[in-house]
């Protein structure tokens, strides 16, 4: 019991919520960008043998998807209350809605191909083992954004200015 009390206290805490479009598309556009460095840097799954002259602009559309995957999910989930629970379900939602666009891109573009349904859990394991690093340096930077009191002093990151040092 005390347990489970303790994780829904955990779950409850409130962290910053994302307040402007400029630190959201921030976000994105970082988090795709780590996507696409690691599929340059790592080339996962095969990426090593796959030759194509444009190959490193074909892998740069993984990086737009979870881009795009988190903005969408972002703007869907912009009203609720910052807590870590609603950031855990944004990873989830990122990643179901990541995993089927993989899927789309990786048949339509990179195959050239009809859709084959049965390759959809193969791509959410592959999207899952690529982005589940991401996501938790994602969240571990989010979650310890809450011991600042960034939306107390900062309630627009667009007031914000760079300070030198």
């Amino acid at each position: 019991m005390i347990c489970k009390k303790s994780i829904l206290n955990y779950l409850n805490i409130v962290i910053p919520k994302i307040v402007s479009i400029r630190e959201l598309l921030t976000y994105a556009f970082l988090l795709g960008l780590s996507a696409y460095v690691f599929l340059l840097v790592f080339q996962p799954f095969g990426t090593y043998n796959f030759e194509n002259a444009y190959k490193f602009s074909l892998l740069s559309g993984y990086g737009a998807i979870l881009s795009i995957a988190y903005a969408l999910i972002s703007i869907v989930l912009r009203k609720k209350r910052g807590t870590v629970a609603i950031e855990l379900f944004r990873i989830f939602l990122v990643f179901l809605l990541s995993s089927f666009l993989n899927f789309v891109y990786h048949g339509w573009f990179i195959n050239q191909a009809p859709l084959q349904w049965n390759n959809l859990p193969y791509i959410g394991c592959y999207t899952l083992s690529l982005y589940s690093p991401i996501a938790a340096i994602y969240f571990l930077l989010r979650v310890d954004r809450r011991h600042s009191n960034h939306e107390k002093d900062n309630p627009s990151m667009e007031s914000l200015s760079i300070s030198r040092l």
